[in-house]
């Protein structure tokens, strides 16, 4: 019988989220900062800032919530919150604007260099899984602000068939089954 090991989703990012910080800061100092021919100072510069946003960010943003979730949550909707949280701060301060200069070198100059396409690789991975999971986490806290504004949604009346109607009355309503109500349907 195989063996399942479950890893959990915030030792992932904890670890996913290192590798491409430091993948980050190691393109700039070996590979852009040496680019003056490809590259503008300016574009070095913002490249270098962040890389070091992004990794402050998973210093003091992102690494502590995956932590906090994978070691000391106790529940699921903690463990949940934190990695949420974590996941958001990462999207924000290193995966969008260090995919975003990486896609923008790729499509002026191509890959030039291996370690430049290995990062380019990982920071397009970052992206799709990021973009994807901050989508639906902005989703489900919209759904969540909605529904305690707006109420728990419309009644909706569940009615017998047709044929079983009277002509000139109206639809008698047929409730759904719910637990303590008895054995079935009314």
């Amino acid at each position: 019988m195989p063996i399942v090991i479950h890893v959990p989703t915030a030792l992932i990012a904890l670890y996913w989220y290192f590798v491409v910080q430091v993948l980050a800061i190691f393109l700039y100092a070996t590979w852009v900062r040496f680019q003056l021919d490809l590259f503008s100072q300016d574009f070095i510069n913002t490249y270098l800032a962040f890389a070091i946003i992004g990794m402050l960010g998973y210093a003091f943003g992102g690494g502590p919530f995956f932590f906090a979730a994978f070691k000391y949550s106790r529940t699921a909707k903690s463990r949940s919150l934190r990695t949420r949280i974590g996941l958001v701060v990462m999207y924000f301060t290193s995966t969008l604007p260090l995919f975003i200069m990486d896609l923008w070198i790729v499509y002026n100059n191509g890959i030039v260099n291996v370690l430049q396409g290995i990062c380019f690789v990982i920071q397009l991975v970052s992206w799709f899984f990021g973009s994807f999971a901050v989508w639906f986490i902005y989703m489900w806290q919209v759904a969540k602000f909605v529904h305690k504004r707006r109420g728990g949604g419309r009644p909706i009346m569940f009615q017998q068939g047709v044929g079983q109607q009277t002509a000139g009355t109206p639809p008698r309503p047929r409730l759904m089954w719910s637990p303590g109500r008895g054995s079935g349907p009314v």
